[in-house]
């Protein structure tokens, strides 16, 4: 079964995600403190806005470092010849754990944590689900060869 190749142009979109999603987020934020100083957002209101950007810049990031992932996997690997999978399975269990550590790095507004959580679970099943069947492969790999 011959594995089917990405379209060209889909790393070149991938690119543009990288650096467009980022954009985009400082595109919305950017009036926000022209506001703070008019007056509009009290101290307390002003911290939870923050935190709420802080959360959204961190997964714009997380997103951003996944695209330019793909845009440089799929640069690498052109013809669709080399194996990509080693190298997937780290870059999702770094992603991972960036992402289980966030709560320590950014504090995370309270209307988050449901999505953080369920973000979460999803990833640390898909990302085992991936190195299981990384590391079934390569045990039938080794008895098929022996």
């Amino acid at each position: 079964m011959k594995k089917k190749r990405a379209p060209e142009w889909l790393r070149w979109l991938y690119l543009g995600m990288a650096f467009l999603g980022p954009f985009a987020a400082w595109m919305d934020f950017r009036d926000y403190p022209y506001y703070y100083k008019l007056g509009l957002f009290s101290e307390e209101r002003w911290i939870e806005v923050m935190a709420g950007f802080h959360f959204r810049w961190a997964v714009q990031g997380l997103m951003a470092a996944c695209f330019l992932f793909q845009f440089l996997i799929l640069t690498w690997n052109k013809n669709g010849d080399k194996d990509a999978a080693l190298p997937d399975k780290i870059a999702g269990t770094v992603l991972v754990s960036i992402w289980a550590i966030l709560p320590l790095l950014i504090s995370i507004p309270d209307s988050a944590w449901g999505l953080w959580a369920i973000v979460l679970i999803a990833s640390i099943v898909v990302t085992g689900r991936m190195w299981l069947k990384y590391f079934e492969e390569k045990r039938l790999e080794e008895t098929y060869y022996e």
